[in-house]
Formats: structure tokens, sequence, C-alpha cells
């Protein structure tokens, strides 16, 4: 990528290994819009150069449901980033909105009004994530590094499945995501991305609210990014994260807090460390 300015040599800080993430949606039939602000921060060292790096991201979600006919719903995700790289005193903000995402899902079994203690739910589906968020920007004339830009610049397809299983008042939600990754203007391709989020999750409630604590896993997986068709050094890996949060309805509303630990990481051949991640949300149900 031409006129790519690395900020001390560093390429590897930050990771966009990150995936989609749906979390614990109850109400299947209903629309909803709502708000989501996430929270990660990656250091990094770079050996050889006696230097360090640590990247800060703030990420705000406009996003919601609508259900267009019985068994299909669209999903649409509206970004705007808020990024931070700090490296040996040297400091870099860059901010805008980030790249839209739309995914359609079909229900193919849903029993969540159905006789019997066990209830089954799946519905996969199919998305694009646009090409909306600047991935350019520059400093002094020089462009900034893909790891911290606003957008990736490229056209992405996106697969997806949720699962969930409930019996009685515990239940255990899947989703499954996978990234299929274009090419931006600048020949730079981040690389395919695969997320897996799984939790046991519990209903209880007082007075009029709904209650539902949860606890679970979330594995992801990342190839190495390409820029002219060549790998980039010190890019991609795999983390596994400890998810834990609750989430609270009270009529049309739902409010929830999420957390990810991490609990085994290798990103960026190992010089890149992901600190835990935070979420908070708030969903309008109509």
């Amino acid at each position: 990528m031409t006129g790519s300015v690395r900020m001390v040599a560093c390429d590897i800080c930050g990771c966009s290994i990150g995936g989609y993430h749906f979390g614990i949606l109850p109400n299947y039939r209903y629309h909803y819009v709502g708000l989501r602000y996430q929270y990660a921060q990656f250091h990094s060292i770079h050996e050889g150069e006696n230097s360090t790096g640590d990247d800060y991201f703030h990420n705000v979600e406009l996003w919601g449901r609508t259900v267009l006919w019985k068994k299909v719903q669209l999903y649409g995700v509206i970004p705007y980033h808020f990024n931070r790289r700090v490296e040996d005193n040297t400091e870099n903000k860059v901010s805008g909105l980030s790249d839209i995402s739309v995914l359609a899902h079909y229900t193919l079994l849903d029993q969540s009004n159905s006789e019997g203690d066990w209830k089954h739910f799946i519905q996969p589906g199919l998305g694009l994530k646009l090409p909306t968020g600047k991935y350019d920007v520059k400093v002094n004339k020089n462009t900034l590094a893909p790891a911290i830009q606003p957008g990736t610049g490229s056209l992405d397809e996106i697969a997806s499945l949720i699962y969930i299983i409930k019996y009685k008042k515990f239940g255990w939600s899947n989703d499954f995501n996978y990234r299929l990754n274009g090419t931006n203007g600048n020949d730079y391709r981040f690389g395919n991305k695969t997320t897996v989020n799984s939790q046991f999750f519990w209903v209880s409630g007082i007075n009029q609210a709904m209650i539902i604590p949860h606890v679970g896993a979330t594995i992801e997986w990342s190839d190495a990014d390409s820029e002219r068709n060549k790998p980039v050094e010190f890019t991609g890996g795999s983390a596994l994260g400890l998810l834990t949060g609750v989430d609270i309805y009270l009529g049309d509303i739902s409010v929830g807090i999420n957390t990810q630990l991490p609990l085994t990481q290798d990103l960026n051949q190992g010089q890149t460390t992901a600190k835990p991640r935070w979420q908070l949300a708030a969903n309008y149900y109509f």
C-alpha cells in the first residue's frame, strides 16, 4: 500500500479479528432498534525495535431488526468508530462512520411458542459488509495503518447461523459467523474471519422485569492479511475468550452489559495481546 505510515514501524498494533455477535435475543418475532457501545484494547510489542504500542477502539453502533415476512428477518448495523493509537509518546486519533452491514436471516425452525419443555430455534443468514467507512485517512500526507482505519474499503460477504436450545428456564445460545473479505482500493485485503459464540443462559424474573444472566465462550480465527496478493507479516491469529453478562427486559425495553475476558490468544504471531472487551446495549422492541 503506497504512502502508508506505520507510526514507529508498527503494522501489527491492534487487531481486526472481531466478528459479529447477536447475543441473547428472545423476542424473535419482533422488530427492534438499539444502540450498542463496544470497547477493545490491544497491546503490541515490536521485536527488534525496542518499542511498544497500544490501540484503543471505541465503537458505537445503531443496529436493529425488521421482520419482512413470517420467516424472513433483516438485520442492519451502522457503526461509528473512535480509534486511538499510542506508540512511544506519539498519539494518533481517527474517527468516522465505519462499514455498514446488512444480513437477511431465514427461520428454519421456531418452537418458542410450542408445547413441551424442549424448544429449538434455528436461523441461518447471509449478508454483506459495505465499504462505507474511510480506509485511507492520512496524517502528515501519509496513510494510517489499515488496523486503525474506520473502514476496510472492501465489499465483504457474510454467512451466519443462530441456533438456540431451551429447556424450561435454561438455554444454550450459539451464533456462528464467517466473513469472506474483498480487496480495497489500496490492494489491501484483510484476512477472512470466523467467529463462534456459545453461551448458557437462564431466565429469572423480579416483579415486571425478566433477567437473563449468561456465561460462555467465544472463539475467533482470522487469516493473515494480504497486500498486492502477498501475505502481510504479523497479521491474523486466533483467540479464545470467556463471555459473561446479563440482559434485563422490562416491557418493550432491554438493557445489557457483557464482557469478554481473554483466556488464550495467538494474535499477530504472538506480538499483540488483547485486553478485556466490554459491551453495553439498549434495545427497543415493537
